[in-house]
């Protein structure tokens, strides 16, 4: 018995390692990577969490461009993260990136095992919830209101995996011009049913934000011509379903804004793709439990030609509709 409780330790630590790679991400035997703290310092918000803590963000990019806030996925603020930050910044943008776990990560931190015991305690996220992100959504409302301030023009948001669905719930929010979302994880699997690779359809279909937050997208997209969204995944993602953009697409084609909702999507070799995607890429990943996942950050090897071409594909993007 304790054999095999070990062996299904030991196996739990590689499905951690290599979410955290799928995350773009390095892992080490404690599945952290190593802290980066060069540059500027960062940009301390007024916006505060729940335990009084102070939100910041690192600015890349000159001042007077157009602002992008990158909100980094479930392991941290990576060094992966800032490196593409640093590359959109290089497109002619101004790219906000927050720390969005500041009393315990540093900038250029990332650990999933660290991170999935911060969520689960903190009284900001709510991780499993099929409707609701938590209260940092409104805190990152805030920010982005705060960083119009500062620039004097409307953010565009990026979100990734867990933040994935949150440029969904800002849409609706008068200094947010467009949205991007990128593999919505949440509400997140549990261990047991990445195990098993069953989820409830619920589950499944759940976009992550309530009823009202995509109700208010929706109205926002309508009254405003000039805002947008757009999404980015691989379509036999284990981690963030398919079914989620099915979802919304259904919903943005019901109100008559299914052209407002520009796609890349990412599908294996050998499999048809559905005819309201926008752009397909074929890609030869190999699934895993927790992989093919993350789209724009991507993976260590990001020499890899899909990853590449998810990158291109964002920049044309932001290029266009900016």
């Amino acid at each position: 018995m304790k054999t095999y409780l070990r062996l299904s330790l030991g196996f739990l630590l590689l499905i951690a390692c290599h979410l955290l790679s799928s995350c773009g991400l390095g892992c080490n035997s404690c599945g952290t990577s190593a802290p980066t703290l060069e540059g500027p310092k960062p940009w301390i918000h007024q916006v505060k969490t729940t335990s009084g803590w102070s939100y910041q963000s690192r600015v890349l990019g000159c001042d007077g461009a157009p602002p992008i806030l990158l909100l980094h996925a479930m392991p941290g603020p990576s060094r992966a993260v800032l490196d593409l930050g640093k590359e959109i910044a290089k497109e002619g943008y101004q790219v906000f990136v927050p720390n969005l776990y500041p009393d315990r990560f540093q900038f250029g931190e990332a650990s999933i095992i660290k991170s999935k015991q911060y969520v689960k305690q903190s009284q900001d996220w709510e991780v499993y919830q099929e409707k609701n992100l938590g209260p940092v959504v409104n805190d990152l409302r805030q920010i982005t209101r705060e960083i119009r301030i500062r620039t004097g023009n409307r953010v565009v948001v990026i979100g990734n995996c867990l933040t994935g669905s949150t440029p969904l719930t800002l849409i609706s929010s008068p200094d947010v011009v467009g949205g991007i979302l990128c593999q919505p994880s949440n509400p997140m699997p549990s261990n047991w049913e990445l195990l098993t690779g069953r989820r409830p359809e619920a589950e499944k279909m759940a976009l992550g934000v309530t009823d009202d937050d995509l109700s208010s997208a929706i109205s926002a997209l309508k009254k405003d011509k000039r805002k947008w969204l757009a999404g980015f995944h691989f379509s036999n993602d284990p981690i963030a379903p398919m079914e989620r953009f099915d979802v919304l697409q259904k919903a943005l084609s019901d109100a008559g804004l299914n052209e407002r909702f520009h796609t890349v999507i990412a599908h294996p070799v050998g499999t048809s793709p559905k005819s309201w995607w926008d752009r397909k890429l074929k890609h030869r990943e190999r699934r895993t439990l927790t992989g093919p996942h993350s789209t724009i950050v991507g993976p260590k090897n990001l020499r890899k030609p899909i990853y590449a071409k998810f990158r291109e594909e964002l920049k044309l993007i932001l290029k266009k509709k900016i």
